[in-house]
């Protein structure tokens, strides 16, 4: 019976060593093993002398082996998954946290300007990756009218609010 409990150790630590699938091939390998030597008379449960009770023992021994193997297996396998899922999310919160820092700096930023709709242009820029931002705001007219720019010194943009939409117009 050593030999039983060898094999039995070496199922344990192919589980949790390998995915569910090599351990189920694993599994079937040892339990052909042991039926085939049990058969042909080696093996641990050889010394067994009724052939009904040495059947039953070595049906036990590989519904063991499946049922330890394959469920440290499902365990491992489902802590690995876990663990990816807790490093994707470890990773947006990094990612998260970035994002905020960037807008309180903005924030103090705006906050500590002179000029706030130049400023607010300059970090709107920085924080979308833009190339060019305008500030648009309604003016006396019926107009949205540009009052700050950053990333060109363009001439100033205008947009009727009534006639003809555009898609500013309709944003607004």
């Amino acid at each position: 019976l050593p030999d039983a409990f060898t094999l039995v150790v070496l199922t344990v630590w192919a589980a949790l060593r390998f995915d569910t699938t090599l351990v189920v091939v694993h599994d079937l390998v040892m339990g052909v093993l042991a039926v085939v030597f049990t058969l042909t008379g080696h093996g641990p449960f050889a010394v067994i002398a009724d052939d009904a009770t040495r059947a039953m023992v070595v049906q036990l021994y590989v519904g063991l082996i499946a049922v330890v193997g394959t469920a440290l297996a499902l365990g491992r396998d489902e802590r690995v998954i876990l663990m990816r899922r807790l490093q994707e999310h470890a990773a947006t919160m990094v990612r998260e946290a970035g994002h905020v820092m960037t807008l309180a700096g903005a924030s103090r930023q705006l906050y500590a300007a002179a000029d706030v709709r130049t400023e607010l242009c300059r970090l709107a820029r920085h924080v979308s990756g833009a190339d060019l931002v305008y500030l648009l705001e309604p003016d006396t007219r019926g107009s949205l009218t540009t009052t700050a720019t950053d990333g060109t010194e363009a001439s100033p943009v205008t947009f009727r609010l009534q006639g003809e939409a555009s898609l500013t117009v309709n944003a607004f």
